[in-house]
């Protein structure tokens, strides 16, 4: 499995609700950073990362940019 770093969130919050939408859409993905993004927020080095697979970004990208632009659909 490839996978591609699809996003770097500012808050570990952004992340927890991205990894949801997309989990919630069927595609699979990796949060990594968390423990570190909580231990120092706001470090770009510690910054929580959003990884899917590479047949998915396409789509994940897709969902990502409705989320940052507010036209998701977050229930």
């Amino acid at each position: 499995m490839e996978t591609k770093r699809l996003a770097i969130c500012s808050t570990i919050q952004q992340a927890y609700m991205l990894r949801d939408i997309l989990m919630n859409e069927g595609i699979n993905c990796i949060l990594t950073n968390e423990a570190q993004s909580m231990l120092y927020p706001g470090l770009n080095f510690t910054s929580p990362e959003i990884w899917v697979e590479e047949e998915d970004y396409d789509e994940a990208y897709a969902i990502y940019q409705d989320v940052i632009n507010g036209q998701a659909d977050i229930e």
